[in-house]
């Protein structure tokens, strides 16, 4: 089963994992400072986190992270005849799974120079089957727990008639781990009913059993298929009369500017799981091909467009800051349509604001990104027959 991930949606779960990585250790430190053999190793893992989230020798560091630092977290906890807390267990799982995944996606500090910015990186379809298939068992004997260990008291007979519904969210999820399709569905679902719980009765939990805790919900995160969110344009392909001349639309970008280079290796890298139709074309600002936009459309004024990036879209409409970094986002489909989505808060953020946050970022973006030397960013030939110059 193909996955929707791509390196660079991947490489956002790496940094929320080691995050949740560093909340394991850190939360040990202070009450085991005494120990100077777990202290040392709960701050040693500490930076190993940030080279986790980096992306530097991550699977390496994983398993490092495994043995000596969330090992150490689970002894304090008890030592070696006592379980360790759940949080050290799901953490100790998500960084079995990272370990097994294959190296340098795209986004990892050690993927940030090669030529082909996606490479050969594929979410194997077993990690995330896997995660559903551990979280369908977790949820299942959460709840009955749950269920038995509510007082018989007035307002805990609330939670109960909750805590038998949310069984009913479980056991959906659990036909979801032999049916696929139903899997978006129960996975919305049951993200609802843990918010609703903690809402309400969060204060029934047991301290290692929280529906909300932090750890589980990377788990949860990882039985996400980003291609529940599909890409989409504002232009109707099947409809629109195209006036791009490539019959694609076509992002113009600052060849000087180093940001934008690493933006359009970005999109090459990402639009792997995008349909034919909605990947974008490239050329440099000022070429050839941008020249020819500014002559067949005499409404443009090339001394007055904002600097960074042009968007011309298939049917020839132009679009410039926050609109054409929104309008890129939803092609791109997966996380980065979310997070546009809720960058704009579904498009009720005025738009004003959201150009005036694209030009700080557009005037300080060459302060901190070296100029390229060549206009077009280091790719491979196949990936270079997508520009115009």
């Amino acid at each position: 089963m193909k996955t929707g991930w791509t390196g660079g949606q991947y490489s956002i779960y790496r940094a929320l994992l080691a995050i949740g990585t560093a909340g394991v250790l850190g939360a040990r430190l202070p009450s085991f400072a005494e120990f100077g053999l777990a202290f040392c190793l709960l701050a040693v893992g500490l930076a190993g986190c940030i080279a986790l989230g980096l992306g530097w020798h991550d699977r390496i560091v994983s398993l490092a992270l495994l043995v000596f630092g969330v090992g150490t977290a689970g002894f304090v906890d008890g030592g070696p005849l006592v379980l360790p807390g759940t949080d050290v267990v799901v953490v100790s799982l998500l960084l079995c799974f990272h370990a097994a995944t294959p190296r340098d996606p795209f986004g990892a500090w050690t993927a940030r120079e090669r030529p082909d910015p996606a490479g050969d990186w594929r979410m194997p379809s077993w990690i995330p089957n896997s995660a559903w298939g551990l979280l369908a068992v977790a949820y299942v004997v959460a709840d009955l727990g749950r269920l038995s260990g509510i007082a018989f008291t007035p307002a805990a007979s609330d939670a109960s008639r909750l805590a038998w519904l949310g069984l009913l969210f479980d056991f959906w999820f659990v036909i979801a781990v032999f049916r696929v399709e139903s899997r978006a569905s129960a996975w919305i679902a049951m993200s609802l009913w843990k918010v609703a719980w903690s809402i309400a009765f969060g204060s029934f939990e047991e301290p290692g059993l929280s529906p909300i805790e932090s750890n589980v919900w990377l788990l949860h995160l990882l039985a996400f298929d980003p291609a529940w969110i599909p890409s989409r344009s504002s232009v109707s392909l099947e409809s629109a009369e195209l006036s791009s001349t490539s019959g694609r639309a076509r992002l113009f970008y600052d060849g000087d500017c180093g940001l934008c280079h690493r933006s359009v290796r970005f999109l090459i890298a990402e639009d792997e799981h995008v349909e034919e139709a909605l990947r974008l074309r490239f050329a440099p600002l000022g070429g050839d091909a941008f020249m020819q936009l500014v002559a067949r459309s005499p409404e443009i004024d090339p001394n007055h467009l904002p600097d960074s990036i042009v968007l011309e879209l298939e049917d020839g409409r132009v679009a410039t800051r926050a609109s054409a970094v929104i309008e890129i986002a939803n092609r791109l489909g997966g996380f980065w349509r979310a997070i546009a989505f809720a960058g704009s808060l579904g498009g009720y953020v005025p738009r004003a604001v959201l150009d005036s946050a694209y030009d700080v970022v557009a005037e300080n973006r060459k302060r901190f990104f070296e100029k390229p030397k060549e206009s077009c960013p280091i790719l491979p030939p196949d990936l270079r027959e997508r520009f115009d110059f």
